[in-house]
């Protein structure tokens, strides 16, 4: 999805296959990706960051199982696995590095991303995080 001057601060959404998923995902603003991660049953378009969408581009995921995004019955839930679907969106999207948002359940995902793959996170932030 392109984002052009006309289009900047309009939500945009859509699906991306990764890991054989059809993941759910909002996007909105422009400039530097930020990677918002819902808390658990979190949904993409319920929190908005107005001041943050000024310079960034703010692209929530729906995890597996979550609103938009089918759940697959045989498929474990494990922390490992809906980092692992984050990063395949961030290379489907050709994100190289972002910034991270995590609430809660989201804050873990965020968290492990930022240990398992350092080169893709600038900055990570969380909050109701353990």
């Amino acid at each position: 999805m392109a984002i052009t001057q006309e289009n900047v601060n309009e939500a945009k959404s859509g699906y991306a296959p990764v890991n054989a998923l059809q993941m759910y995902y909002e996007m909105e603003g422009s400039g530097k990706p930020l990677i918002y991660i819902p808390p658990a049953f979190g949904v993409a378009g319920v929190n908005r960051f107005p001041s943050l969408i000024k310079n960034h581009r703010v692209i929530t995921p729906e995890l597996h199982g979550h609103g938009r995004t089918a759940n697959i019955v045989d498929r474990p839930i494990r922390f490992e696995q809906p980092a692992n679907d984050v990063v395949a969106l961030m290379k489907r999207l050709d994100i190289q590095r972002a910034d991270f948002l995590g609430e809660s359940f989201g804050g873990l995902i965020a968290t492990m991303i930022a240990i398992q793959h350092p080169e893709l996170v600038r900055r990570v932030a969380t909050y109701g995080s353990i």
